[in-house]
């Protein structure tokens, strides 16, 4: 769907006779020629869909044929009248915007005179703004003899406020129409919807909200980004003009005292006190907390190197479910993913704010969902999978816009796997070849075009190897046959080097990638709650033991303590398999699936019924207490339907301790659906209540579940039948079998 100002930019095109330049255009809409730019790429890419074709001719110009203009006003629905074109959304934007703005109801009768379309086009436009509003929790009163207006409380009118000029614009235009207030210049047509908007405010209100955000940057841990900073002054800025009317925040005197020890309300209160004194007007402390909320929703970034054990902005359960979220992203793109400390931090500074606006439902905006979906499907629909099992640990709902965040993480760490060239200097490499010369030239050939950072120094004999016959200044050995310690990092690999083993190599780079750009960070650990710790260093540990005896004693020989002291090492050091560890292994679908948990056309009367049905054959089973089942009902009760995972099912579950025994998962499909009151993907036919002792031994099982689930064909299969046995054998598919097909 095309935005606002590429429509205008259309309008433009069909209403010049000759070429438009792009500096022209940037004029007359007050932006830059690189926003320009980046719109004709848009508008281009939606012209060759409809089979249509925009000319961009250096020297020239821009312009349409004349048969497509005719065309491109056709598909639009624009409105041509002395120029002026008004697209359906458009239409729909004027007639929000006033509705939002206007204090007093407004007649049918005054849009379509200012629009100049008949009555049935502003009932339809007004039945879309009336579900965009419901999303909004406002409601759009319309009655005869009284007009039409917006109702609801102040909290969620601010919140539609913003959500209005966010998607009116990009984030760059954020940034411009702030700095057109506060230099107190006048506003350009593209924004006139926020001179409406925001009518009571001036530049020096801009200006001292600015200055007063910069300032408090200072006394933080971190610093805004760039969005979030102007979200922040649009917020406050919006809040001193609805304070000056006397539509204050009504906020819940739990939710404040739950907020009032929260650092953030520390810093609202800092704000609001200088607030009170420039504009010499009374802010009740309900405003506080509402800048509060917005300080802990800010989206932020790193200052300088990052360090986990020194950083004060993380806590071990942050970590352990980025950590987590990262490694089922993974596993389900096959990939090693978990050794990317960048990415773990990155994610991880992304989370904080994160699990704040769900928290706290704070909305945000992702203007690139929808490129992301299309361009990096796999990466989505990984971050989707990843999400749909960590919002089980948070008990709150994952937007499509935080996943859309989370697949970007995902796929800058994929990006840096490809950091070949990136090294400042090339990596010193030997070969070990044992077949002989052919091999290792093909081998070497291999390398070379794989890795352009890499600088093959020598090849070498495995009897090279045994009698140290090698050059020490070495950063990495790779060998075709397994090698004794020799104090030199070494990778095994297949001589035609195979896609395991370059997977295996890039898995390397990318920690000596992270060692030189963090240079003070060389000696990281992951925290200690993090599955999957760097394995301790045997070789440094011995050479360490050797200086300290070598100190004390005199050594007749070295080499052979050793060889010894390893051996001893790894003999003590290895993981033993016990019974209990074989049983608490990440568990397969099909390991927990029993047909004694599952049944088809359940008759119930509403979700608690659902819930109730689903937990009870868990209980029935021995896998949870009743206890359990009430406190499934009481997490949604309290944090609303969150569980409704994808369009027809709800994945029901609570706590560890509220009484589960052991890993459980039950599905039960309804004879008639029911509503959990989620806004897009009621009514439920699939309700899955899942139960687990830990945080571990779940997530393989459910990961595998869930993306069964966000198949349509899968669900439909299971939601149709009304036998038990083939809705168990449907959840045994597996991919390669003929019955999964994708979306």
């Amino acid at each position: 769907m095309l935005k606002n100002r590429e429509c205008k930019i259309i309008k433009k095109l069909i209403s010049n006779d000759g070429p438009l330049v792009v500096k022209k255009l940037a004029a007359d809409l007050s932006v830059s020629t690189r926003t320009i730019r980046y719109d004709l790429d848009k508008i281009e890419d939606w012209l060759k869909e409809k089979g249509l074709k925009m000319y961009r001719k250096q020297g020239v110009g821009i312009y349409l044929e004349s048969n497509d203009k005719d065309k491109i006003t056709d598909i639009l629905d624009f409105k041509v009248d002395y120029q002026l074109l008004h697209t359906p959304e458009e239409r729909q934007q004027i007639i929000l915007k006033e509705l939002l703005v206007r204090e007093e109801p407004i007649i049918i009768k005054e849009f379509e005179i200012n629009l100049d379309v008949s009555e049935g086009t502003i009932i339809r436009d007004l039945d879309q703004i009336e579900n965009w509003l419901k999303k909004r929790n406002l409601e759009l009163v319309r009655r005869p003899n009284y007009g039409i207006e917006i109702r609801g409380n102040e909290n969620n009118w601010r919140k539609a406020v913003f959500d209005y000029l966010e998607e009116s614009s990009s984030e760059d235009e954020l940034i411009d129409i702030l700095n057109q207030f506060e230099n107190n210049k006048s506003l350009p047509s593209f924004i006139d919807s926020y001179s409406d908007l925001l009518n009571s405010i001036n530049s020096a209100q801009v200006k001292f909200v600015k200055n007063i955000i910069r300032e408090t940057e200072k006394s933080l841990d971190y610093s805004f980004t760039d969005a979030a900073f102007s979200a922040l002054i649009l917020h406050i800025v919006i809040a001193l003009q609805r304070i000056i009317k006397n539509k204050d925040i009504n906020m819940n005197s739990k939710q404040l005292l739950i907020l009032k020890n929260k650092e953030e309300f520390k810093t609202a209160e800092e704000i609001v006190k200088k607030l009170r004194k420039k504009f010499e007007i009374e802010i009740p402390e309900s405003e506080i907390g509402y800048i509060t909320l917005h300080l802990l929703g800010a989206k932020f970034r790193q200052r300088g190197d990052f360090d986990f054990k020194a950083d004060k902005l993380f806590d071990d359960k942050l970590l352990d479910l980025t950590y987590q979220l990262v490694e089922i992203a993974a596993k389900i793109l096959n990939l090693e993913l978990t050794n990317d400390l960048e990415l773990i931090y990155g994610l991880a500074l992304h989370l904080k704010p994160t699990l704040n606006r769900i928290k706290y439902d704070l909305n945000i905006e992702n203007q690139l969902v929808a490129d992301i979906k299309e361009k990096y499907p796999q990466i989505y629909r990984a971050s989707k999978i990843a999400a749909g099992v960590i919002q089980t640990e948070i008990f709150g709902e994952i937007s499509e816009e935080e996943i859309g965040f989370i697949a970007m993480h995902i796929g800058a760490a994929l990006e840096r796997r490809n950091v070949k060239s990136k090294l400042n200097n090339k990596l010193r490499v030997a070969l070990v070849c044992s077949t002989g010369i052919g091999t290792t030239k093909i081998l070497a050939e291999r390398l070379k075009n794989e890795f352009a950072n890499f600088k093959i120094i020598n090849t070498y004999s495995y009897h090279d190897i045994e009698i140290e016959s090698f050059e020490k200044n070495l950063d990495l050995i790779i060998s075709t046959i397994k090698l004794p310690e020799i104090g030199i990092d070494n990778l095994q690999v297949n001589p035609l080097l195979k896609e395991a083993d370059i997977k295996n190599i890039e898995n390397y780079i990318i920690n000596i990638f992270n060692k030189n750009i963090y240079p003070k960070n060389k000696n990281i650990i992951k925290p200690e709650n993090l599955k999957g710790n760097v394995k301790l260093d045997i070789s440094e540990l011995t050479n360490e033991i050797v200086e300290l005896l070598k100190y004390n004693h005199k050594l007749q020989i070295e080499k052979d303590l050793k060889n010894d002291l390893r051996k001893l090492f790894k003999e003590h050091l290895k993981e033993e398999v016990t019974a209990d560890k074989q049983e608490c292994r990440d568990l397969e679908l099909t390991d927990i699936l029993n047909p004694d948990l599952i049944r088809a056309k359940v008759k119930c009367k509403d979700w608690r019924g659902a819930v109730k049905k689903s937990g009870k054959l868990l209980s029935d089973l021995g896998v949870v207490s009743e206890n359990y089942i009430k406190s499934m009902i009481e997490n949604i009760e309290q944090r609303g339907p969150y569980v409704v995972i994808t369009p027809g099912v709800a994945l029901v579950h609570a706590a560890p301790e509220m009484g589960v025994r052991k890993v459980g998962i039950s599905l039960i499909t309804l004879k008639s659906p029911v509503k959990f009151n989620h806004s897009q993907n009621d009514p439920v036919e699939i309700v899955v209540a899942f139960a687990s002792p830990d945080k571990e031994q779940h997530v393989k099982a459910l990961s595998s579940l869930i993306d069964k689930l966000y198949n349509s064909r899968i669900r439909s299969a299971i939601s149709s039948t009304d036998d038990n046995q083939k809705v168990l054998d449907i959840l045994k598919y597996k991919k390669e079998d003929s019955f999964y097909v994708k979306n």
